[in-house]
């Protein structure tokens, strides 16, 4: 290859386009408090993780009770799409026989039948990962859980997610402090319907029913959405 070649695809190679990012979303500033009407967010010096994000709810004077931020999901961002969320948390939250606290939701908008079709809670000494079908009635099935870490100790989670309306094509595969989980039915990829409506999107924070009495606190760090593990692993 002559000289002018060289010259020639190495200035081309210099003005080629840069590969299209693949996080998705990061959370690196205070949210907004338009879907936290029972509390507020805050920076947080922790002393294991350093700067975080401290998500507090309060106790309302009656109905369930609400301090969450959203990776938006509007134009149907990641519909037939597979995506990896992760994100480190590390909770202080009251618990009580009225139910229990959701720390993220899958939430779908518009016209649906499952509201969100998986969520993670905490409650009862354990954190746990749902299902939800929504055939007839929105019902819930509990597919994999632990026990609560206690409130000074800090976790993380990588969830893969298959988004798709068909069951048989849609999938969830988790990963718990860096080790790859199995679910309650002994796989480790669950087929099941992960996208409903429009819009889908990811809520994190706090949201339980108005029956747990005391200031939920939830620090989180590292929240991103991204299209592959190694971008999302917190």
């Amino acid at each position: 290859m002559s000289k002018t070649s060289l010259v020639a695809l190495s200035v081309l190679f210099a003005f080629q386009a840069p590969a299209e990012a693949t996080i998705l979303y990061e959370s690196t500033s205070l949210p907004g408090t338009g879907t936290a009407p029972n509390g507020r967010f805050s920076w947080y010096n922790d002393s294991q993780q350093g700067r975080v994000l401290h998500v507090e709810c309060f106790d309302a004077s009656s109905g369930k009770e609400r301090a969450e931020f959203v990776a938006s999901g509007k134009g149907n961002k990641y519909k037939d799409k597979t995506v990896y969320i992760g994100w480190k948390s590390r909770l202080n939250l009251p618990e009580g026989s009225a139910g229990t606290t959701s720390i993220m939701q899958g939430f779908a908008a518009g016209e649906r039948k499952i509201v969100h079709p998986f969520d993670m809670h905490s409650g009862n000494g354990v954190i746990f990962l749902n299902r939800w079908t929504g055939q007839s009635s929105d019902t819930r099935t509990r597919i994999w859980s632990r026990a609560k870490p206690s409130t000074g100790t800090w976790f993380s989670i990588v969830l893969k997610v298959r988004y798709s309306s068909s069951p048989s094509t849609g999938y969830l595969e988790l990963w718990y402090n860096g080790s790859r989980q199995t679910f309650y039915n002994g796989t480790q990829t669950l087929k099941m319907q992960t996208w409903d409506g429009v819009d889908n999107n990811i809520h994190w924070g706090i949201y339980r029913t108005g029956g747990i009495n005391g200031t939920g606190h939830h620090y989180m760090k590292n929240v991103r959405i991204a299209t592959t593990y190694s971008e999302a692993v917190p």
